[in-house]
């Protein structure tokens, strides 16, 4: 490599030369900028509100998004909703202590419906697919 005092670069030699100064021909720029900015956009998070009851939170690593939320409701049957995964996300149910029966009837790229068939739906929810 070859560090260019003039515009306080690094160029990679992709021949094998004797120059002394940047050729295009014989080098390829080489920034860490152009690196720090690819890590600090590989991780994203915000908060989403879904329909219903609870704020999500979103979290984006790489092209995967993770989506955590807590429901209570007092009916047996809640739909939601949460960001659009690409394709069919795979969804996680743990039901609060006391809480049976609780499943989901399915599931889409941007909703589920919980059901509790002995109560109120309460539980926490994960969601974790591919980000569109």
């Amino acid at each position: 490599s070859y560090w260019c005092t003039a515009n306080k670069d690094f160029y990679v030699c992709k021949v094998e030369n004797s120059l002394n100064y940047i050729d295009s021909a014989y080098f390829d720029a080489f920034s860490n900028y152009s690196l720090l900015g690819k890590l600090q956009n590989l991780i994203n998070g915000s908060l989403y509100r879904g329909q219903n009851e609870g704020v999500q939170s979103v979290l984006r690593i790489g092209n995967t998004q993770i989506v955590t939320g807590s429901y209570v409701h007092d009916g047996g049957v809640l739909g939601i909703s949460y960001p659009e995964f690409k394709g069919l996300p795979t969804l996680l149910l743990t039901p609060w202590t006391g809480t049976e029966g609780m499943s989901h009837t399915g599931r889409s790229s941007t909703s589920a419906t919980l059901i509790c068939t002995k109560g109120a739906v309460k539980c926490d929810v994960l969601i974790i697919g591919e980000a569109p």
